[in-house]
């Protein structure tokens, strides 16, 4: 089994303790995790998303965005 299938198990197991989340944060630090894109939930725990996943977001708010001003 491959990490992704780990990490998926880890999470699965943890969302009823995550909670709400707290904030969602830009990281410009070069520590452990490096810059990036962070939710932080109730419990403390922070999971980082993917550049796939940021690319994709932003993708769909720019769409959005434009449909809002169109209308």
């Amino acid at each position: 089994m491959n990490n992704i299938n780990y990490a998926k198990k880890r999470i699965d197991l943890l969302k009823n303790e995550l909670g709400e989340i707290k904030r969602i944060f830009i990281s410009d630090e070069k520590g452990v995790f490096g810059q990036g894109l962070f939710v932080e939930f109730e419990n403390g725990m922070n999971l980082q998303l993917h550049n796939k996943e940021i690319n994709y977001q932003a993708s769909e708010f720019i769409e959005s965005e434009k449909q809002d001003i169109n209308n």
